[in-house]
């Protein structure tokens, strides 16, 4: 397992645990977006690879996922804080011993709302170090 199917695992999870449960677009996946109802999009943003040794016979990779949280216009603030509050949740500060590829070693940063169409949506970013 890689890190994005060890983050996309986790957002299934969550996402088909909610009642009703919630759409999730991910990357290179066709997609309709939703015309009502709350949904999700996971994004792989940059990621940086360095050696962590002087012989560079190991590698460390930082990078960040953005789960975009999107909730319908016209609903309030509650709806969305809930949901990019439960997705941010979902990646607390932890190593290997939780996740199986990659360490969070702060918080996930949830940004603030901004309209888009009929949506409100709210991004929480998830930082992430690999070591190889």
């Amino acid at each position: 397992m890689n890190i994005r199917q060890e983050v996309e695992s986790a957002i299934t999870a969550f996402a088909q645990a909610q009642n009703p449960a919630i759409p999730v677009s991910y990357e290179g996946v066709p997609f309709s977006k939703p015309q009502s109802g709350s949904w999700l999009e996971v994004v792989f943003l940059t990621s940086a690879t360095s050696t962590a040794t002087v012989d560079a016979t190991r590698t460390r990779t930082y990078g960040t996922v953005q789960v975009n949280c999107y909730v319908p216009d016209g609903r309030g603030m509650k709806q969305l804080d809930s949901l990019t509050e439960s997705v941010a949740d979902l990646f607390p500060v932890a190593d290997k011993a939780l996740y199986n590829t990659f360490s969070v070693e702060q918080p996930a940063q949830i940004s603030a709302a901004m309209i888009d169409t009929q949506f409100r949506m709210a991004a929480v970013r998830i930082r992430y170090r690999q070591e190889a």
